[in-house]
């Protein structure tokens, strides 16, 4: 019929009126096969097709429309195109992340220290895992730090087993250049791993979305993705590698999208503690057997001061929860050692505060 071939499908699908192309149907609008100015499919109104001038066919004694016809314009048409993709080529949005090792090469003074990429994920905007490997290091390379990858990871360490780092690049390198979005938390640090620091410079900002940009705290600063995740969702992150990374950030890029692609601020504060009056011989005990925290990786707490000459410990915490957690561990610890009942906590003008024997807790927050 001379239309685009899934319009024509389309159309087929309930079969043209032999006898309408002739200009010769006596049935109209009764006639049970299609004369190309009704819904045929029930995805697209076919009136949008206009079958343009009319030709002399000699072969049939009369006028048939043109094999070349013309196409009316309007929002019918727009959307029967949409429907079938007709003309169009659909973006789409793949969020990556990957894991890294800290890695040295060479010898003496002419060794260097550089990270390298252990596993690598891509999910699409549908939640799907487009890919989700390990990448084996690169050769004659030695493991120089994996204490992340072991313990947030949850990486076996056997790091000369997976794919080679170009495959990976190649399906990332695919994407941007048919045009798909590529989404990360602090994506540059991703692509620059993958070897694909080119495409900072010759994508735009539209093509290379960073949403550690577009997520920032209420004072402008940058946080982790599991803090904007647990802000935006109300519920806590559970990825534990790069794909599940991958997939919270995907989930944000969605949200983003959805409200219409706004800066977004997030209302996060540190929470802090901090102990003082220790007396100088107790410090060191104190500070190694009583207050230190169970766990001390950064996406925990972070250890803010410690002042052996002022004999205070300071602590900051990124949720509420790990800090109640923490003071209660201590509480629990302290009671043991002097053999008293906990202290009460008093609520001050803006701390709160508990009074042991020979130190002092304090807990207050501050806005990020």
């Amino acid at each position: 019929l001379g239309l685009p071939a899934r319009l024509e499908a389309a159309l087929m699908s309930r079969g043209q009126c032999k006898y309408f192309l002739q200009g010769t149907c006596r049935n109209g609008s009764a006639c049970q096969w299609s004369h190309g100015d009704e819904d045929v499919t029930g995805d697209f109104i076919t009136s949008a097709y206009d079958p343009g001038p009319q030709v002399y066919d000699p072969t049939v004694g009369g006028s048939v429309p043109s094999m070349a016809p013309q196409m009316a314009g309007g929002p019918a048409l727009e959307g029967a195109m949409a429907g079938l993709g007709v003309g169009e080529t659909q973006v789409r949005a793949y969020a990556v992340d990957c894991e890294f090792i800290s890695v040295r090469q060479g010898k003496g003074h002419d060794a260097r220290e550089f990270n390298v990429t252990v596993s690598v994920g891509i999910v699409s905007e549908m939640l799907e895992t487009i890919l989700y490997a390990r990448v084996k290091q690169p050769p004659r390379c030695q493991v120089w730090d994996d204490s992340f990858a072991r313990t947030v990871g949850n990486l076996e360490p056997d790091w000369s087993i997976g794919i080679r780092v170009d495959i990976a690049c190649a399906l990332v390198r695919e994407f941007v250049d048919d045009g798909h979005v590529l989404v990360g938390w602090q994506i540059e640090g991703d692509l620059r791993g993958l070897k694909l620091e080119d495409l900072l410079a010759s994508a735009g900002p539209e093509q290379i979305v960073d949403l550690s940009e577009h997520f920032k705290t209420t004072q402008g600063n940058k946080c982790q993705l599991s803090e904007a995740y647990r802000e935006i969702f109300g519920r806590q992150g559970v990825a534990h590698d790069a794909c599940g990374d991958a997939r919270m950030t995907m989930e944000l890029y969605n949200w983003w999208r959805a409200h219409n692609m706004q800066p977004t601020s997030l209302h996060l504060c540190w929470y802090y503690v901090k102990w003082w009056g220790i007396t100088e011989d107790n410090y060191e005990h104190f500070r190694w057997s009583v207050l230190r925290p169970e766990r001390s990786d950064r996406s925990t707490c972070i250890e803010e001061v410690d002042d052996a000459f002022k004999r205070e410990f300071v602590l900051k915490f990124r949720s509420e929860g790990e800090r109640v957690a923490y003071w209660n561990l201590v509480k629990r610890r302290l009671c043991n050692m002097y053999r008293i009942e906990a202290p009460p906590v008093r609520a001050l003008d803006t701390l709160s505060r508990c009074e042991f024997p020979t130190v002092v807790g304090d807990m207050y927050d501050h806005f990020r």
